[in-house]
């Protein structure tokens, strides 16, 4: 079987060759991953969101919060405070009295030498007492803005480096922030549930409810895994947008390819087909969730009959979803 990564392919389109040539062994317990739980009318799938905050989020996480904590002592600094600079203004005018009085001597007996050379002493003793009346003619407190100021004055290169220096720490405390807020916000994802009584599949992403007839689902597939296509409500409820579901990882974190799914299927074809007795021997299964997520994706008020409302207009669906390119949600998304 070979699945696009663009557009939708039905379900119901590898049917006969998965009853014919998948042979599912019959489980004690576990009928293994992504299946979730298997009852006597519902089976679920788990997206792969879990082990991609696991193997990729959490790494880069801990990674940038050990390096932002350990170059913060190398952070721009703005040396400058007001004492600093009432300080240090008073020295140079006092050099500056005292290489002027230098400089009049060397004039008046001759030495054009040293008195060019006290002149750019002078001249530089006046640029950092301008430099530094920026900082004691601020009002209030010394702030970024203060300091970049001050180096635009100055116009010896410095400025240029402090705000590469900025860019880069500002951009990288910004990327632990958000690693961050990704991983204290960020809900466990819904699970896509498969109802052989109804013949339905479903499920919900940032509130809203996506469904189809189970002859009507359709697949697809990226390097992270399978997709479910389901039709989703807009985000303002008012009409239905065909959108794929996180990829399901199955055996592999990435590099999957269609055969990779074949057993899955084959699983959830058997399941709709005739049962739980299909894949397991116990009476159901429940696999545990998954760690590290605050809270879980939010159940959506009145579920029944807005699966109800989306399971209509399924030919349009099923139409949509083959000639146009399917864009998903992503992981990105922080609603419950």
């Amino acid at each position: 079987m070979q699945l696009s990564m663009f557009r939708g392919t039905p379900f119901a389109y590898y049917w006969p060759d998965l009853r014919k040539e998948v042979q599912i062994v019959i489980e004690e317990e576990d009928p293994k991953e992504p299946i979730s739980s298997v009852s006597d009318d519902v089976l679920t799938l788990r997206t792969g969101s879990h082990l991609r905050r696991n193997f990729v989020l959490i790494p880069l996480l801990i990674m940038f919060t050990a390096f932002s904590s350990y170059i913060v002592n190398f952070s721009p600094r703005l040396y400058h405070s007001k004492v600093y600079a009432a300080d240090m203004t008073k020295y140079h005018k006092q050099n500056v009295a005292k290489f002027t009085k230098h400089s009049i001597e060397a004039k008046k007996n001759g030495d054009i030498k040293k008195y060019k050379h006290y002149q750019k002493v002078i001249e530089k003793e006046l640029k950092e007492i301008e430099i530094l009346s920026t900082y004691l003619e601020k009002e209030g407190s010394i702030t970024i803005f203060t300091h970049i100021k001050a180096l635009a004055i100055a116009n010896n290169g410095e400025l240029e480096t402090f705000l590469l220096e900025l860019a880069i720490f500002v951009g990288l405390y910004g990327v632990t922030l958000f690693f961050w807020v990704f991983f204290l916000l960020k809900p466990r994802d819904a699970e896509v549930y498969f109802d052989r009584r109804k013949q339905i599949v479903y499920s919900w992403r940032a509130g809203r409810v996506g469904a189809a007839a189970f002859d009507k689902v359709g697949l697809m597939t990226n390097n992270t895994g399978l997709c479910i296509v389901l039709n989703f409500e807009t985000k303002k409820r008012d009409g239905y947008v065909v959108k794929a579901m996180p990829a399901i990882d199955i055996d592999n974190f990435v590099g999957h390819v269609s055969s990779d799914y074949i057993y899955t299927l084959g699983q959830i074809l058997a399941f709709m087909d005739d049962g739980k007795e299909a894949l397991i021997a116990a009476d159901s299964f429940e696999r545990p969730q998954t760690k590290f997520f605050l809270r879980d994706s939010k159940k959506p008020e009145d579920l029944e009959a807005r699966i109800e409302a989306a399971l209509k207009g399924g030919e349009e669906f099923l139409d949509k979803y083959q000639s146009h390119i399917i864009w998903g949600f992503g992981d990105f998304n922080f609603k419950k």
